[in-house]
């Protein structure tokens, strides 16, 4: 790189910098418009490698993002998720012999021999694994993001008491559900069903440490589910739009396994119909 060019990019970076907050947002409208218009790359049986959200779009945006020095993204985890999907890409290219970024039905298989994978199936279930850990780690860092640009004034920086009840044992603090300080796991089974259930249907985050004592704490419910439970579940489910960032949440965290064991098993499985 010459010392023209090393200016020209340290210029560049230092005027990004100089706006981020501003300009994040814009991104971030961007970025929501896009998820809505191409859909998540983990749930499509057809996904758009590139444009759909959790594709290699997304990696870059989360670059330009850690490039703000506002935030740490999990780097590495984030270049080995989306050199599968690079590589995936290539090897569509190399079938088509031209450059296209969408994983048709009937390329699938072709594309599956040339990584050597067993068949198309195993294909679309790698795919959407790691368009899932794009995906939620997109979610989580654009979440901190926004905290971190919507936390204007030291005053509200140094509270240290800002909770609002939510459901039973469970409270709001900074737009993040947390558990109640009196809250008993190890006492109380249901309770990060109802905690998972009234985060989705109010579109909040969990907050990764309340996340982190459940999956410490938490003991798999007793078979058959009590009422409480069931209803807690089906209140999960029937949240809508925010159950899918909610979902992914509870996977990565090890919750969904611990309340529902054969979801390993099920867990990315293509749809062929």
């Amino acid at each position: 790189m010459t010392l023209l060019e090393l200016l020209l990019s340290s210029s560049v970076l230092q005027d990004w910098r100089a706006f981020a907050d501003k300009r994040l947002k814009q991104l971030y409208e961007q970025v929501k418009e896009r998820k809505e218009k191409q859909g998540e790359l983990s749930q499509l049986i057809e996904p758009d490698l590139k444009e759909s959200y959790g594709g290699l779009r997304d990696i870059t945006i989360l670059r330009a993002v850690a490039a703000t020095w506002k935030i740490d993204i999990p780097k590495k985890i984030l270049d080995e998720n989306s050199q599968i999907i690079q590589d995936v890409r290539d090897a569509l290219h190399t079938v088509l012999e031209k450059p296209s970024d969408k994983l048709i039905r009937q390329e699938q298989t072709s594309v599956a021999q040339l990584l050597n994978l067993k068949d198309a199936d195993q294909l679309i279930r790698m795919v959407s694994h790691s368009g899932k850990v794009i995906a939620h780690h997109s979610d989580v860092i654009w979440h901190k993001v926004n905290s971190i640009i919507t936390k204007s004034s030291l005053i509200k920086r140094l509270k240290t008491e800002n909770r609002k009840p939510l459901v039973d044992g469970v409270v709001i603090q900074d737009n993040e559900v947390v558990l109640a300080k009196d809250s008993k796991i190890s006492l109380d089974e249901t309770l990060g069903l109802r905690l998972a259930a009234a985060s989705s249907q109010a579109g909040l985050f969990i907050a990764e440490h309340t996340l982190e004592r459940i999956v410490k704490e938490a003991k798999p419910l007793v078979n058959p589910w009590n009422q409480e439970a069931k209803d807690a579940f089906i209140s999960l489910l029937g949240s809508g739009k925010h159950l899918i960032s909610t979902w992914e949440s509870l996977d990565f965290a090890g919750l969904i396994e611990i309340w529902l064991p054969i979801w390993s098993r099920v867990r990315g499985c293509p749809q062929n119909s």
